[in-house]
């Protein structure tokens, strides 16, 4: 919910600050990504229904990452606008940018694998020595840290007039995240559990997927006019800011959220089978 109630308006609104730009325009393949993401999204729904995320959900959520990404490699490649080390790195010959590349991919995951755990159970440590509750602290400051890099690069693609590339690469992390993250989830439970058993969901985990998913589909229905409005930005926000304040009527945001969602896909509904007409033309 970060990156949808925070990341998506601080690029409307840095776009509107330096451009005077009251809306961010998609291209037409952005259309891919969305009916990708709303098919994640609708999936997404049944899972808080039936209290569990099992590795049959992890099937279906990577079968729709997996089309997601043989429709992308279909598509025709743009050569990129590097500055800094990555135009240094594209510089080198082919071998040696592999093996570079190679490289930092195998650092940065071994210091993932070694600082993960640690930052895990020190988190825990310090919530339950400052009183706060270790759901929230867990929910809350761990996926910051986590964005925190993607929030700096689109705000500077935001602020270079790359308005359209930074709300994409939102896009596109939001069905990695829906797809992905969550289809592993039932795996690494059952790896550490050493079963095949689901993962099983409380009431309020339920809750919180339910909400994340009614978010998520306001914002997809918002955007299947391949643009986002100020309007549709500080609504996003706004609704963000009142959950994370007010957690105690999270089930009326989740409604307030539906039936937004509801009014936006009819009002785009026509921007919808286009966007269904795009997949096919790819």
């Amino acid at each position: 919910r970060l990156l949808v109630g925070i990341a998506w308006p601080l690029v409307a609104v840095l776009a509107f600050l330096r451009f005077r730009h009251r809306h961010i325009g998609l291209e037409a393949s952005h259309g891919l990504e969305l009916v990708v993401l709303l098919a994640a999204t609708l999936y997404a729904f049944i899972l808080p229904f039936k209290g569990t995320i099992s590795l049959l959900d992890m099937v279906v959520l990577a079968t729709i990452f997996g089309f997601y990404i043989w429709r992308i490699a279909r598509l025709p490649a743009e050569k990129p606008h590097l500055v800094g080390p990555p135009r240094l790195i594209g510089g080198l010959a082919p071998h040696y940018r592999r093996t570079v590349t190679f490289a930092m991919a195998l650092i940065a995951a071994v210091a993932i694998l070694l600082v993960a755990k640690p930052f895990a159970k020190a988190l825990v440590a310090t919530g339950v020595n400052l009183g706060i509750d270790e759901f929230l602290l867990v929910q809350w400051l761990a996926p910051l840290a986590s964005e925190a890099p993607e929030f700096v690069v689109v705000a500077l693609f935001a602020w270079r007039g790359a308005a359209t590339q930074a709300l994409g690469t939102l896009v596109s992390s939001k069905i990695n995240q829906w797809t992905l993250l969550v289809g592993m989830l039932p795996l690494i439970y059952s790896i550490a559990l050493g079963g095949l058993d689901p993962l099983p969901l409380d009431s309020r985990q339920r809750g919180e997927v339910l909400l994340t998913a009614a978010q998520s589909l306001f914002a997809v229905a918002l955007l299947l006019d391949l643009r986002l409005s100020l309007i549709g930005a500080a609504a996003l926000f706004s609704l963000f800011t009142i959950q994370m304040v007010l957690p105690e009527i999270r089930t009326t945001i989740t409604i307030t959220y539906l039936a937004l969602a509801v009014v936006a896909l009819l009002i785009s509904r026509r921007h919808l089978l286009n966007a269904f007409r795009w997949i096919r033309a790819t």
